[in-house]
């Protein structure tokens, strides 16, 4: 009998249900985002310096601590990649891992992941690839690192994940080489008995 009750009503009704089908969907994808980072990152504790230590040093001091069964040692930065046309792309962060990490296990989805003996390759995530298009899977590409140009080559690309942003991957101890840091380490990844 009232039509702008009836309208009122439907609407309410309409609004409830998409605000409820809304929230359920950022609520799932939030805990999809956390469990695809969780797959990543195989450590229990994680600590980034503001300088490079000796590995020997956190190695001595952490595994120490009770309860502690694993370490990595990895070396950060940030870098550009110098574009053909000589522009620079935004800030890409640069993580040297050692090539048999157990501490890190990406979802590849081409090429493949690095070796012991690999050097100068990077294997990027796909964040890196939406800012820069034109990097395929074989490219060269070349990437400014302490104020050096060098030039990688792209051996893999894998899922990134909106956490961490664009990311790319080194062998570690031929980045050491390269950056004059060997056996150095600005970031640690522990595992631990109890997850």
């Amino acid at each position: 009998r009232r039509r702008s009750r009836l309208a009122f009503t439907m609407t309410t009704l309409v609004l409830a249900t998409t605000l409820f089908v809304a929230i359920f969907s950022v609520r799932a994808s939030l805990f999809l985002t956390l469990d695809t980072a969780l797959k990543y990152f195989q450590f229990d504790i994680q600590a980034g310096f503001k300088q490079a230590y000796p590995i020997q040093r956190f190695e001595d001091a952490v595994l120490a601590v009770p309860g502690a069964v694993k370490m990595e040692a990895w070396a950060t930065g940030s870098t550009f990649r110098v574009r053909p046309d000589g522009t620079q792309s935004k800030a890409i962060s640069i993580s040297a891992v050692p090539a048999t990490t157990i501490m890190w296990q990406p979802n590849m989805l081409q090429g493949r992941w690095l070796t012991p003996d690999d050097e100068d390759v990077i294997v990027v995530s796909t964040d890196v690839i939406k800012d820069n298009p034109d990097i395929k899977l074989g490219n060269e590409i070349v990437l400014k690192i302490e104020g050096k140009e060098t030039t990688w080559q792209v051996i893999g690309i894998f899922q990134g994940i909106s956490l961490i942003g664009p990311i790319l991957h080194v062998n570690y101890p031929y980045f050491s080489r390269l950056t004059h840091n060997p056996d150095r380490s600005d970031f640690i990844g522990l595992a631990t008995e109890r997850h």
